[in-house]
């Protein structure tokens, strides 16, 4: 049954609470409504009495009945009636505490899971019977003192395990965190073992920088765990000596690296390079260390065409700037430096917006040197230009490209030049939208994403292309340029020649 408007029917507090506490069949409750679409008013918050009373009714019904009349019609109702989106409560603060399950989530947890053995046919209640009862003797206690279970730990251990809620949290907060954390340890909780060896990795607001006990907490991982960053990290704790006054213990560090690298850890595959590149406890090879960053490289420019950020894209742009910058294994390129260490600039900035990771203030330090070693002489970074002399072809050489990728041009005719052109990448998958470009430009100093290419074209010449009804715009579209000749695929769409200048993005 819906109202006039075709809408569900609302039920008050009143009715809702009745039915949280099966005070009555719910088709009784709700009425007429209960054939059709129901919701309350507001979302009721169930509470610990309101289960208790379902479980004692439990007790002198029959299964058939509690199911017909109570659990059966809930089963897909529960969103519409009661609170059942826990991320209401996600910052909550429960006694001084945040980070903790509220009263609210913790009865919500119970009603799920006497719903859950209700349709299994094994309502076993006295599991969630216990469970009340230490949510009702909970409102009394002190929060370090309250029986939480391990699960309720470890959410509150990964509620503090970022960098920007630790900063913010109290000392109580802090010292519960600890407790917690060491508590799990104690267990072998793989939880509580990350975030306490990385806490030491470096030190925070709970744990003191302890490379030593970063290193034994991190092998005892390896033993509990097969991700590869936990022998990613141990291969810089070595690299570095951190464990050893300072000394690198290469042969340590090359031995988890490949542990790392054979995981997939982009960080170890170009901790590898590095150590190939200087012959750091391996015999020097540099045209392997090569290899290695230019996989890498391709491998990852897609993310800075996706704007992630969040990546390891500036420090392998880093490495390949400073390939060509020293003729590691190559001639030196003092051009190519500069455009590879440009994007790494880029880079690393647009993540450190977006994610702190431990060392990224001097990864960012070590690219500004090395761009400022390859500066062209007299180009003043204050003083950059405006137009760079870019010709389309020149232009969307610089920008990668997936497969199914194309350009779109659209030329502005006017009376007089210069003519305005832009150009936009585009997609056979979604035609209709222009997709972001990732573009360096070595001769202002610039690299970062752009929607679009902006030209003037002096002394135009034009052949092909699609005119608009009025005759004001030509549209071409291409994915490659041979000489005046625009492409797609087989077909030439166009010749355009002119004196050609692309606008410098901003930003």
């Amino acid at each position: 049954m819906k109202d006039d408007n075709g809408a569900p029917v609302l039920l008050t507090e009143a009715k809702v609470k009745k039915i949280a506490r099966w005070e009555d069949s719910f088709r009784k409750i709700a009425g007429k409504a209960a054939d059709g679409p129901v919701a309350a008013k507001k979302l009721y918050e169930l509470q610990p009495e309101d289960l208790f009373a379902v479980l004692d009714k439990m007790q002198v019904t029959p299964e058939e009945a509690v199911q017909e009349e109570w659990a059966g019609p809930l089963m897909d109702r529960a969103p519409q009636l009661f609170q059942t989106d826990r991320s209401v409560w996600a910052d909550a603060e429960v006694a001084g505490y945040h980070g903790l399950p509220c009263e609210a989530a913790q009865t919500l947890t119970c009603f799920e899971k006497l719903l859950a053995a209700i349709a299994v046919g094994e309502p076993d209640t006295e599991p969630i019977r216990r469970d009340l009862k230490t949510i009702i003797a909970q409102r009394e206690e002190a929060v370090p003192l309250r029986r939480y279970d391990d699960t309720v730990k470890e959410e509150y251990i990964r509620y503090y395990d970022r960098p920007e809620i630790l900063e913010k949290a109290s000392e109580a907060e802090i010292l519960l965190y600890v407790l917690y954390v060491d508590e799990l340890c104690a267990r072998k909780n793989v939880t509580a073992l990350q975030a306490k060896a990385y806490a030491c990795y470096g030190g925070n607001r709970a744990y003191a920088c302890s490379w030593t006990r970063a290193r034994d907490l991190l092998m005892e991982l390896m033993q509990l765990d097969d991700a590869p960053g936990y022998a990613n990290s141990l291969g810089y704790i070595y690299y570095y000596g951190r464990t050893n006054n300072g000394r690198p213990e290469y042969a340590r560090a090359f031995y988890y690296f490949s542990i790392g690298a054979a995981g997939g850890m982009i960080e170890s595959r170009y901790k590898i390079a590095d150590m190939f590149r200087g012959g750091y406890g391996v015999p020097k090879n540099e045209r392997i260390a090569n290899r290695l960053i230019n996989e890498l490289y391709a491998e990852n420019l897609p993310l800075m065409m996706d704007q992630v950020w969040d990546c390891k894209f500036a420090d392998i742009a880093l490495r390949l700037g400073l390939i060509h910058r020293d003729g590691t294994g190559t001639e030196k390129m003092p051009l190519a430096a500069l455009f590879f260490l440009l994007q790494a600039r880029f880079a690393i900035r647009k993540r450190r917006e977006t994610a702190q990771y431990y060392g990224d203030e001097e990864v960012e330090k070590n690219i500004e040197r090395a761009l400022q070693s390859v500066l062209p002489p007299g180009l003043d970074e204050k003083h950059l230009p405006a137009q760079a002399p870019r010709t389309p072809k020149e232009a969307v050489s610089l920008i990668p490209l997936r497969q199914e990728d194309y350009f779109e041009m659209k030329i502005r005719l006017k009376e007089k030049d210069p003519q305005s052109v832009i150009v936009c990448r585009k997609s056979e998958r979604d035609p209709k939208h222009s997709l972001p470009m990732f573009l360096t430009l070595p001769e202002a100093l610039w690299c970062g994403v752009t929607d679009k290419l902006q030209f003037t074209a002096a002394d135009l010449k034009l052949q092909g292309g699609e005119r608009s009804a009025g005759g004001t715009t030509v549209t071409v579209r291409f994915d490659r340029i041979e000489e005046d000749g625009f492409y797609y695929g087989a077909s030439l769409r166009a010749k355009i020649s002119a004196e050609w200048s692309l606008k410098v993005p901003k930003g």
